[in-house]
């Protein structure tokens, strides 16, 4: 994640909170300094998924349980892990529904 992808996301979407978008800010309540936003940290992760989970899927249905335990600074590598976690078969047998875990 480079400052770059930060300032454009910033640039193109505007930034949300303060914590964000402000070092001062953010290292007066106990951050190193402001970390990334969590919506473009959530779309980089998810997006890392594609190549192995969503690739050949006819669409997302939606995303729960979603937490950010750790902040994101500039300078931070992301990764993405994914594993099958369950599948539902409609009646043909010939799709359904695969739900996934993954961690970035």
């Amino acid at each position: 994640m480079t400052s770059g992808d930060v300032t454009l996301y910033a640039a193109l979407y505007g930034s949300r909170f303060a914590v964000q978008s402000s070092d001062r800010f953010a290292t007066a309540i106990g951050y190193a300094k402001a970390p990334v936003d969590d919506l473009l940290v959530f779309h980089v992760v998810f997006g890392k998924t594609v190549p192995d989970i969503s690739l050949n899927a006819v669409a997302n249905l939606g995303y729960a349980g979603c937490r950010f335990l750790a902040p994101v600074y500039p300078g931070d590598t992301l990764t993405a892990v994914s594993e099958v976690i369950g599948l539902k078969e409609n009646s043909s047998r010939k799709t359904g529904v695969v739900y996934v875990r993954s961690r970035g």
